[in-house]
């Protein structure tokens, strides 16, 4: 016994579409936070853009606010599809307190711009060392001397702080001194004066 089997075949057409421009260009991290920088020194944090289009981006400028700045730019004006590059943001405190702002990428994406957010917390310099000067003095009883005392900071800066620390000497017997650090002869002896 024979059979006769009939078949029936259907063709699918499948069509892909590639993603629009611009829908993959991105920048990263979108936030940055510069953490505390002592007031005359900088942080340096960098962001990337990347171009994951299949078309070239041309990049036509950048902006940034809340006082920080661009280091530098290591994006050309057009990056390939594909590519990315890296772009470094300096914070400098001016002044102690809490810092943000914005940096923006402007570009042909249709994405544009591209934004970061910026923090950062200027802190005041810390002392490390200070300095009196003079070092040595033989003073006449009721004679006077004035005293300075320089200070050294954490951000590399000097300055003089005669005014802002507390004098005093080893032996009120031989030498007192003001709050501004003149020292005056009252006794025979030695006497250490201290800032």
């Amino acid at each position: 016994m024979k059979r006769l089997i009939s078949a029936t075949c259907s063709l699918i057409w499948i069509a892909c579409v590639s993603p629009a421009f611009g829908d993959v260009v991105g920048i990263s991290p979108d936030k940055l936070d510069f953490g505390n920088t002592v007031q005359g020194l900088s942080t340096v944090l960098a962001v990337t853009i990347t171009n994951g289009t299949h078309k070239a981006l041309t990049i036509t400028s950048n902006t940034i606010t809340g006082g920080f700045l661009v280091d530098s730019n290591a994006c050309p004006g057009v990056l390939a599809p594909g590519g990315n590059c890296t772009i470094k943001l300096r914070f400098s405190p001016a002044v102690t307190g809490t810092s943000s702002g914005i940096f923006s990428v402007f570009d042909d994406a249709n994405n544009s711009p591209q934004k970061v957010k910026l923090s950062g917390q200027g802190i005041t310099p810390t002392l490390v060392s200070l300095q009196v000067t003079p070092t040595i003095i033989a003073a006449a009883i009721g004679g006077t001397q004035q005293f300075a005392a320089i200070g050294s900071f954490d951000n590399g800066t000097s300055r003089d702080v005669t005014d802002s620390v507390t004098w005093s000497t080893s032996n009120a017997a031989v030498a007192t001194t003001s709050a501004a650090g003149l020292v005056s002869g009252v006794g025979s002896g030695w006497a250490t004066v201290t800032a």
